[in-house]
Formats: C-alpha cells, structure tokens, sequence
C-alpha cells in the first residue's frame, strides 16, 4: 500500500486527451523519422547533399519520440508534473515550428506539383514525390499535436494552481471553525455569571 502511494500521480490529466495527444505525437514523430532516416541514407549513399532542414526535423522528431517514452514511465511510477511537461512541449514546438516553416519553404515546388511520370519520370520519382508529400503532411500532424499537447498541459497546470490556492482558502477557514466552538463555550460560562450578579444585587437591596 505505501508503495502505491508514493507512485501515485500527483497531477491528473483527463484520460482521453491526454492519450489522443501523446499517440498523435508519437505516430507522427515516427513517420517523419522513418521517411527523413531513408533520405538521409539515399543522400549520403550517392554522396550528395544532406539539407540541414532535414536534420532539423529529424532531430525534433527523434526527441518528441525520446520525451513521450520517457514521460510515459514516469506518468505510470511518479507522475508528470504539468509545468515541467509544458516548457519541455515549449520547446519542442518552437523546433518543429522552424522545421515546417523550412520544409515547407525548401520543397515548395515538389508539393505543388502532381506526383507522374509526366513530371517525376519514372515509379522512383513519384515514389519520392509521394515520400515529399507524407512527410509534409505528417510533420504538421507533429506540429499540431505537439500544440496540443503544450495547451493540455497549460490547462492542466492552471487547474492544479488553482487548486493549490483553493485548498490554502479552506485550510484557513477550517481554523475559524474550531475555534468558533470554544468562543461559544466561553460565552456560554460568562452569560450565567452575570445573571447570579444580578439576583445577588436584587437580594440585598430586599
């Protein structure tokens, strides 16, 4: 039982959300890491260029799937506490925010374009147009979801303050309450004690 206890989360996140956002998140950052870990390889194999947009996003997405495993663990032994979970989302927004923006800029032209023979030549141009065309779909699917995640985790972290400041307010007004009873019974005493001055008073003046 005391083992349970202490492994017991000190900040509740409403189930569904919590679990939409996060599996968003990690679907997402997996794709993206599995279609730019392709890139990377076919680039650097035939000795060309690797754009650092790439990196960028491969990079962000390698974290947001590291944060979420570890986040995991701790939401089922000690919890997560919605502010550390807030500035960590923070900035992994910040850096998918810059990788769509460069993404988007770099391959313009690609994804405009429709994915044929007409304008890719053979299958592994329009397998690679369509490649182009996953990733930038999915890497708004990590940037939404990852705003998400750090808006849920505002909330969260709002209602927990609040809370906080709620149980502060009842505290202090259950230290009234106890002593309200013994100002009663003092009263009580005092009240009879005036009334046998009074009586004695009556008596002696008879």
């Amino acid at each position: 039982m005391i083992g349970r206890r202490t492994r017991a989360q000190p900040v509740q996140y409403p189930r569904v959300p919590f679990h939409s956002v996060r599996s968003a998140q990690l679907v997402s950052s997996m794709i993206v890491s599995a279609i730019l870990s392709y890139f990377v390889w076919q680039l650097n194999h035939d000795k060309f260029y690797i754009p650092w947009t790439y990196l960028l996003l491969l990079t962000v997405s390698g974290l947001t799937t590291l944060s979420l495993l570890i986040t995991i663990v701790l939401h089922f032994y000690t919890g997560i506490h919605p502010h550390t979970n807030m500035i960590t989302n923070s900035v992994l927004l910040l850096i998918w925010a810059v990788g769509f923006a460069l993404y988007t800029w770099w391959s313009s032209g690609t994804l405009t374009h429709a994915c044929n023979k007409q304008n890719w030549g053979n299958s592994i141009g329009i397998r690679v147009c369509q490649l182009f065309k996953v990733l930038f779909t999915f890497t708004i699917v990590g940037l939404v979801s990852t705003a998400l995640a750090t808006y849920l985790d505002y909330r969260v972290y709002r209602g927990f303050t609040r809370l906080g400041k709620y149980d502060k307010m009842q505290g202090s007004g259950n230290t009234k309450g106890v002593n309200e009873p013994n100002e009663v019974l003092s009263n009580s005493n005092e009240e009879p004690k005036k009334g046998y001055e009074k009586v004695e008073v009556i008596e002696r003046s008879l």
